[in-house]
């Protein structure tokens, strides 16, 4: 019979068990008191014979190896402290640390697991066919099979092995044959499932209907639709149960689902789905499934008391009258992902009227974002976990906004362009954000003591350093984005003006390219104005287009420019992180004359999510694939 028995003897199959083709089975929980065994991949799998597993296996590039790695590595250290060497031993722990655990670890393998990386081959029909029909081969023979539903990267089922097949036996045939025909289907060879899988002994009735009700779920809570998934149920059948036993199990499933440990398994993978796939005919875009928004609310923000909505992956139309709102709701999309409005410095000025702070809240992927922020403090939480900083956070997403005044990035102050330098370089660089406030502080300080009717040269000297350590860090990392921009943003010009312009970027530093130099050299002049006059906050960009400075250049021209310029911030930071970022344009089209328009819109990057305000779709004849929400009337 296939795999060896290393049970103990006393661990085997409950003998009111038939096997055959139309078997029936009894469900046996799992018993603590009882013998166990327990083998190791890189995860800890208990075994007890007659136990059904809730089973999960995925796709070999859904999940890249150095993220499990770290994350087992870390669970690890984690269980350690609490005294445990198992997560099966988790329920020892009291309800709060319990909560700790299922959040950030079961939520954050959920993100990752769930979120529909890779080539997601299950989502095509034949792949998913071929997986059912290899799953209900022994199905009566040499197990039982219960609820299994086949996603467009995973499989999910229930399990009760017979009497010498062990589940690691299974596995390897349901991974041999599988992998087999659909490589035949497709033309390839090789493995396409990942080594590691997961499993959970199902241990009581109301977890069996817990996981059964998952099972059933995912497709519609992933939004998934018909042709891309397989969903059913094999010879498996735990006996009926009486009125008053249903309506018992009933509760125990709905205290499962809001304990943080089984409650965390079923939400997130359901936050997962929820808006982070693109359905394209029976096929999915891959490179946006878990990159997009999903969701938003928002609280005391601006005109919205409460406003709630959903987006999708692909093309969002906010459609409206003026003055209802839309640009407040893609500020506040922006808020949420970047922590940063693209229209105002002080977030306090978006806080309602009357209020003390607003809310912004959302699904990115499968993450859920909440960001408070008030008058008297600010607070982060992710996937519910309460954050001390914004590290993670900003490496979650990244935004390029598109708005109707960008215009005053060729015709503004410089501050406008330096603005948008420091938007784009704290994405594309994790050490920007933090070097750049470190340099304000040292800046303020600097200034505060030279506006001192004395001037302490000693005390104003020791900001020099951290001035010019800092400051030379941002000012190199603005030069080297704009090195990085201008290939992307002349391509975006000429295709927008129909091979009639050139863009040039020229970077201007506020420091003659030698921080330390200048600022020791200034030291009169400071003196003399009461403030620090050279430095990265005196930077500026040049454009010119065909070689003549865009200050001449007409206002059509100096759109294009703008526009050109967020479009190659986009492909670089696509370029950089493998996916692209959201796109939020607000109310942008109408500037532009048709040509322009249509050029614009076949430039912005195919794939990605985009949310666009208007005031009317009569523009766009071919919105009718896209999600609209219209405000207001």
């Amino acid at each position: 019979m296939g795999g060896s028995r290393w049970l103990d003897s006393h661990c085997g199959f409950p003998r009111n068990v038939r096997l055959g083709k139309s078997c029936s089975v009894n469900f046996e929980p799992f018993d603590p008191n009882a013998g166990r065994g327990e083998f190791r991949r890189r995860l800890p799998h208990w075994r007890q014979g007659g136990s059904t597993y809730f089973f999960t296996w995925r796709l070999a590039d859904s999940l890249p190896p150095e993220i499990l790695r770290d994350w087992l590595a870390e669970r690890q250290r984690w269980l350690a402290v609490h005294g445990l060497s198992s997560p099966e031993e988790i329920g020892k722990l009291a309800r709060q640390d319990r909560h700790e655990f299922a959040n950030h670890f079961g939520t954050k393998i959920n993100d990752w697991l769930d979120a529909g990386h890779g080539s997601c081959l299950l989502a095509v029909p034949p792949a998913a066919e071929a997986l059912e029909s290899v799953l209900r081969h022994f199905d009566g023979d040499r197990y039982a099979l219960g609820e299994f539903v086949v996603m467009p990267n995973h499989v999910h089922l229930l399990v009760t092995p017979a009497p010498d097949w062990e589940l690691s036996a299974l596995e390897q045939a349901w991974k041999g044959i599988s992998a087999k025909r659909i490589n035949a289907l497709r033309g390839a060879t090789g493995s396409i499932w990942q080594h590691e899988s997961f499993d959970h002994i199902v241990r009581s009735g109301a977890h069996l209907a817990f996981y059964e009700q998952y099972i059933r779920e995912n497709p519609t809570k992933a939004r998934l639709k018909d042709g891309t998934f397989r969903a059913g149920r094999g010879t498996f059948s735990a006996e009926e149960c009486s009125a008053d036993e249903s309506s018992a199990r009933s509760a125990a499933v709905r205290e499962l689902a809001s304990d943080p440990v089984h409650g965390a398994t079923l939400d997130a993978a359901s936050a997962a789905h929820a808006g982070s796939r693109r359905l394209v005919g029976d096929t999915l875009d891959r490179r946006v499934v878990g990159t997009t928004l999903g969701s938003l609310k928002i609280r005391h923000f601006r005109c919205f008391t409460q406003f709630e909505t959903e987006f999708a992956p692909g093309t969002n139309f906010v459609v409206g009258p003026n003055a209802r709102g839309k640009t407040s709701l893609m500020e506040a999309a922006c808020i949420l992902l970047r922590l940063q409005s693209p229209r105002v410095t002080q977030l306090a000025r978006v806080i309602q009227h009357g209020k003390r702070g607003f809310v912004t809240d959302g699904y990115h992927g499968a993450r859920h974002m909440q960001f408070y922020y008030g008058t008297e403090r600010k607070k982060l939480a992710l996937d519910s976990v309460e954050q001390t900083n914004a590290k993670e956070w900003l490496q979650l997403a990244r935004v390029v906004w598109f708005g109707n005044d960008d215009i005053e990035l060729v015709r503004g102050a410089a501050d406008k362009r330096r603005r948008f330098l420091d938007f784009v370089g704290a994405q594309r660089d994790a050490g920007y954000r933090q070097s750049l406030r470190s340099f304000e502080h040292a800046l303020r300080s600097r200034n505060h003591l030279l506006k001192q009717p004395s001037q302490r040269w000693k005390e104003i000297a020791a900001f020099d350093k951290p001035l010019t350590d800092h400051g030379t860090y941002v000012g190199t990392a603005r030069r080297n984005l704009i090195n990085e921009l201008q290939a992307d943003a002349d391509a975006a010009q000429s295709a927008i003006s129909g091979r009639q312009e050139s863009l040039r970027l020229e970077y201007a530093p506020g420091d003659q390219g030698d921080f330390a130099a200048a600022l020791a050299a200034a030291q009169t002049e400071d003196a003399r104005l009461r403030q620090t006059t050279v430095g990265p906050h005196r930077d500026d960009v040049h454009f010119f287009l065909n070689e003549t400075g865009a200050d001449d250049s007409s206002e059509g021209q100096q759109r294009t420019l703008v526009l050109s310029l967020k479009l190659g911030a986009a492909r670089l930071l696509e370029r950089h992180f493998g996916t692209p970022p959201l796109l939020l344009l607000d109310d942008i089209f109408g500037e532009l004359d048709p040509g322009r328009r249509n050029a614009l819109l076949a430039a912005l990057p195919a794939e990605g999510q985009r949310i666009i305000t208007t005031t009317h779709l009569d523009w766009m004849p071919d919105s009718a694939g896209a999600h609209v929400l219209r405000l207001g009337a």
